[in-house]
């Protein structure tokens, strides 16, 4: 054994408790979760800028980056919610002692921030629309606060097949309800922006559960070999569902990237029941890759985590970047694809550093004092 794996395992043998026959991480967060929304951070990031910094001249090519990607991003982003929640709650209450009132109270504040953040976007990226408009980061936050009492009731074994029944049901609900609710945008345009435009909490509520009832199910495995194969039924499920959309396609004919297979309502997008196909084995593949680099061969993927872990500034910021400052202020448009790839590597090299000195500037800030996000060791196991 080399020195550098010696101290590396010392490292990761300092960070951890062993609770029963399972093994927790302690202090760090998950970070092949991070890597994952740092993944989707990138798809939100094209897909901003393909509709901001492009026109129709651009084509067929334009319109599927910017249908593939709103599917690959936003969705993601919302299972994570529930799914990092269920992580992080079960750590506070197991690992920390946290009851849960504190765990409670933390993500009351945590989601009113989040909302406040999303009217503030609002106000300073989109003052041309109505303050009230919901976003992607107002469905975030009042997941996070609908979330808790959900987290309450997992204690109890069966509240998992309840909450996987209240998310079906959700989404049947939508669907079944989605002829009125076009009718009803259209008769109240105002309530219908509050409630209904860019990832309305329903029936996109229903992810968040998927999120948290299946991040419940993996905390409460007792070992990494429980772990390990726990990943490995979710890279056969994400292969057997993407097999499973393109097999669809492929037999029917029906166009593979194109809004009209799916619904729209205010303009913006919600899946039908095929899309999720798509999506469901794109998030259950991407997690199972992600847990074995990073978890199982400690692949530190540092870009992708950083990225993850800045996830929230990040999408503020650079939405003020792309829209405001180079679409609206300077009106530049890159309708070359050439063009247009070098302005995203430089947007992104800008977010990573971005980022960077966002982590170093971390330790400063009151609500985020004591918090140590990118760890020095290697590491262990929206869309408007």
């Amino acid at each position: 054994m080399t020195r550098g794996r010696r101290a590396r395992d010392l490292r990761d043998a300092a960070r951890r408790v062993t609770l029963g026959a399972g093994e927790i991480a302690v202090g760090n967060r998950r970070l092949f979760l991070d890597a994952v929304r740092g993944v989707a951070l990138v798809f939100m990031v094209l897909n901003h800028t393909a509709r901001w910094w492009m026109d129709g001249s651009m084509g067929w090519g334009r319109y599927w980056l910017i249908y593939a990607t709103v599917v690959l991003a936003g969705p993601t982003f919302l299972f994570l919610v529930g799914f990092s929640l269920a992580v992080a709650t079960r750590a506070a209450m197991t690992v920390r002692g946290q009851d849960f009132a504190t765990v409670a109270k933390r993500n009351l504040l945590r989601g009113a921030r989040i909302i406040a953040a999303g009217y503030l976007l609002n106000l300073v990226v989109f003052p041309d629309e109505p303050f009230l408009s919901g976003g992607v980061l107002q469905t975030i936050g009042l997941s996070i606060v609908l979330a808790i009492p959900a987290l309450y009731l997992l204690r109890y074994p069966s509240a998992r097949y309840v909450l996987t029944a209240l998310a079906i049901v959700l989404y049947v609900g939508f669907v079944q309800a989605f002829p009125a609710l076009k009718t009803w945008v259209s008769a109240h345009p105002i309530p219908g922006l509050v409630l209904f435009y860019d990832f309305p909490i329903w029936p996109w509520f229903a992810l968040v559960l998927a999120g948290l009832v299946l991040g419940w199910t993996e905390v409460r495995l007792p070992d990494d070999r429980a772990r390990a194969r726990y990943y490995a039924g979710f890279a056969g499920a994400g292969v057997v569902l993407l097999v499973a959309f393109v097999g669809y396609h492929l037999s029917t004919g029906a166009p593979l990237l194109h809004f009209d297979q799916d619904f729209t309502l205010n303009h913006h997008w919600t899946p039908r029941s095929v899309t999720l196909a798509w999506i469901f084995g794109w998030i259950a593949l991407q997690l199972a890759v992600a847990y074995y680099l990073i978890e199982v061969k400690r692949f530190p993927a540092r870009v992708l985590v950083l990225l993850g872990q800045t996830a929230l500034m990040l999408y503020f910021l650079h939405q003020i970047v792309v829209y405001t400052i180079v679409k609206n202020w300077l009106g530049l448009v890159f309708n070359h694809w050439w063009l247009y790839a070098v302005a995203n590597a430089v947007l992104l090299l800008g977010l990573v550093l971005l980022a960077a000195a966002w982590q170093r500037l971390r330790p400063f800030m009151p609500w985020a004092r004591g918090r140590k996000l990118m760890p020095t060791a290697p590491p262990a196991p929206v869309l408007r």
